[in-house]
């Protein structure tokens, strides 16, 4: 504005100035209007770079989410033990604790513990030992990062043995802890909400 009129008063005198004070004014105006839309362009613009990220991401989240669920309706393990042990094999312990791990990093998992005993012994007994088996199971688990409310645990004795009477080799299959991921029923639950 003052600009225009200094303009304007070198070439015009008084009147010059009058009318540079005005052109100038209008051209400020417009000048300082034209840098705070820009501004203002930007800042959508970032905003809308952000939005675009953060959406992608979701979107990345909820396809991992959709996959780690189907994978997880698929995954099912046995970890098998020696007669009358619910000791886990190192090697196993290991294994166990990266799932541990894999569970910490998924809270919206979960894994079923289901411990088994072959038919030898009392039922009391092998009830016991199979919950000895899927207890020994858990604290791997955790051991490697799982939330204890991940896990469900569940024994079964020699209930749901299937192998012949007296057929040993059988037997080792029976001495296990099944093991079942899933999505979490309290994920289930909060996403039918």
């Amino acid at each position: 504005m003052f600009g225009g009129a200094a303009i304007g008063a070198l070439f015009g005198g008084p009147v010059g100035a009058a009318v540079g004070l005005i052109v100038g004014g209008i051209l400020g105006d417009s000048v300082g209007t034209a840098k705070r839309a820009d501004l203002h362009a930007r800042q959508l613009q970032d905003e809308l770079a952000e939005a675009r990220t953060a959406l992608a991401e979701a979107s990345q989240r909820s396809s991992d989410n959709e996959v780690l669920d189907a994978l997880a309706e698929r995954l099912h393990a046995d970890v098998l033990f020696r007669t009358s042990s619910a000791d886990v094999d190192e090697q196993v312990a290991g294994k166990l604790e990266e799932l541990g791990k894999l569970l910490a990093a998924h809270a919206g998992m979960e894994v079923q513990l289901h411990g088994f005993a072959d038919p030898r012994g009392t039922p009391e007994q092998n009830l016991e030992l199979s919950m000895r088996r899927a207890d020994a199971v858990r604290e791997a688990l955790i051991k490697g990062g799982a939330a204890p409310e991940q896990i469900r645990l569940a024994a079964h004795g020699e209930d749901m043995a299937t192998a012949a009477k007296d057929d040993l080799e059988a037997f080792a299959w029976e001495r296990r802890v099944s093991l079942a991921i899933r999505p979490s029923t309290a994920a289930a639950v909060a996403q039918a909400h």
